[in-house]
């Protein structure tokens, strides 16, 4: 399947391979480092990622990205903050 093809013209089986493709590979590019989250990564990913866009009408005009807000609980000595310290690190 070439990256070139755009995605209306292929069939429903073969985007939805693609797709959780790509979404396997940010799951594992995400904070490499730390093992046995992935559904944490998944969340933080789609958080990432499904984020609105804040358009404002005033005078400036400008488009701001909303705030992401997470709350991890988990076991004690599981790597959230590691975790939360890539993704700030990956924005900033």
């Amino acid at each position: 399947l070439s990256p070139c093809v755009p995605w209306q013209s292929q069939t429903s089986g073969q985007y939805q391979r693609r797709v959780h493709g790509i979404y396997e590979k940010l799951t594992n590019s995400l904070a490499p480092s730390i093992w046995e989250m992935e559904d944490v990564k998944k969340g933080l990913l789609c958080q990432l990622f499904g984020a609105t866009t804040k358009t404002f009408k005033s005078s400036c005009g400008g488009k701001f990205r909303g705030n992401t807000n997470v709350l991890l609980l988990r076991r004690p000595g599981t790597s959230k903050s590691q975790l939360l310290q890539y993704v700030h690190k990956t924005l900033a």
